[in-house]
């Protein structure tokens, strides 16, 4: 309708996507490992809260950390990024490294975060924890972010243009991190968002499977 003053476009690449070649697992690996040793660091650091409930000897995904920490929510997430930035970096850890700082021999962290089809991809991946849960908690503070945003529009508190203009910076934002941080792009993707941004589109990012 002529009220509308934007337009989502959905774009394929035409790059087939190789199961056999993902790297899906690993992330699982890597983001159950940045947990346990975030979880480590912040527990050392006398930054867990005061309460009733102990922590578990094993943390399953990086939302049980944040709930754990009343960090589930925009802000909160957000915060949870800057701790990884800060007690987990962007440098590669080796099994090794890991296992030093959870407490584990090199065979017990696989036998605890790896599944018994991923061990081999494990031993040869550069395991980056840091960058991999940094995606995830500011990718989940994002989500929130648009809809909140959305949800404003829609109440007639922020304006179209103004909505649409966060909305574009945050796909800007979420590719960026899904690109480096993640490493779920590729060159055909990330062209693609290349030409939207020449173009004037306000923003793109992948998506799909």
């Amino acid at each position: 309708s002529s009220d509308v003053c934007s337009s989502f476009v959905l774009a394929n690449s035409l790059k087939e996507h190789s199961v056999g070649d993902s790297q899906y697992n690993v992330r699982v690996v890597e983001c159950r490992l940045a947990a346990n040793i975030l979880a480590k660091q912040l527990e050392k650091e006398g930054l867990f809260p005061e309460g009733p409930s102990p922590p578990p000897a094993k943390w399953e995904t990086m939302r049980q950390l944040a709930i754990y920490m009343s960090k589930n929510h925009e802000e909160g997430l957000k915060e949870m990024a800057v701790l990884v930035s800060k007690y987990l970096g962007d440098g590669s850890y080796t099994l090794s490294e890991a296992g030093e700082i959870l407490g584990m021999t090199e065979e017990e962290v696989l036998e605890n975060f790896a599944a018994s089809h991923v061990v081999e991809k494990v031993k040869k991946a550069t395991l980056l924890p840091g960058c991999r849960a940094r995606h995830v908690f500011s990718e989940a503070a994002r989500v929130f972010a648009f809809k909140r945003s959305c949800d404003e529009c829609a109440k007639g508190e922020i304006s179209e243009e103004s909505c649409m203009a966060t909305l574009g910076s945050l796909m800007k934002d979420s590719h960026e991190s899904c690109r480096d941080d993640y490493d779920c792009s590729c060159d055909e993707l990330n062209k693609m968002v290349q030409q939207s941004d020449k173009l004037g589109a306000i923003g793109a990012r992948l998506t799909g499977a």
